[in-house]
């Protein structure tokens, strides 16, 4: 009776690798995507290829909708007076802050997922993942608003 935790036979890999590999036969996040030809890691390349893009632009949406989208409800307060903002429950439903606070969890969602397709240590999705990054980065980082990585869950 074969193990359902373990890659099949002709494989050739245990189900934990501990060490970089290329290996065609490799699940990708869930176990109904398993590729188990070159061809079906290529296209497992391609789709982490996308994935790492998207995330990238993920978090210049973020750091937009930060400040595109009022997080509270703020009163003027005159140039040259220290007054104290306070923060009311009132702040805490609106608009800005419900879809950051949504966007967060997708983030932190997509960043552990960007890590488990890393820790497969199949090399060839490593380095879609680096690249899908590096350039989503290159298209997106010009449209930050931030001069940082201000929302940055996965290192």
């Amino acid at each position: 009776m074969a193990d359902n935790n373990t890659y099949p036979e002709e494989c050739g890999i245990p189900s934990m690798a501990m060490y970089f590999h290329t290996e065609p036969c490799q699940y990708i996040l869930f176990q109904a995507f398993k590729t188990s030809s070159n061809k079906g890691l290529l296209g497992g390349c391609l789709c982490v290829f996308v994935f790492a893009f998207l995330y990238e632009g993920l978090k210049t949406l973020r750091d937009c909708c930060f400040f595109w989208l009022p997080v509270r409800h703020v009163n003027p307060v005159e140039p040259g007076t220290k007054q104290k903002i306070k923060w009311t429950w009132r702040d805490m439903f609106t608009y800005g802050h419900v879809l950051q606070a949504v966007l967060h969890v997708v983030q932190m969602l997509w960043s552990y997922s960007m890590m488990l397709i890393f820790m497969t240590y199949n090399a060839w999705l490593c380095m879609a993942l680096l690249l899908g990054a590096m350039l989503g980065y290159f298209v997106f980082a010009p449209a930050s608003t931030s001069k940082g990585d201000t929302f940055e869950h996965c290192h």
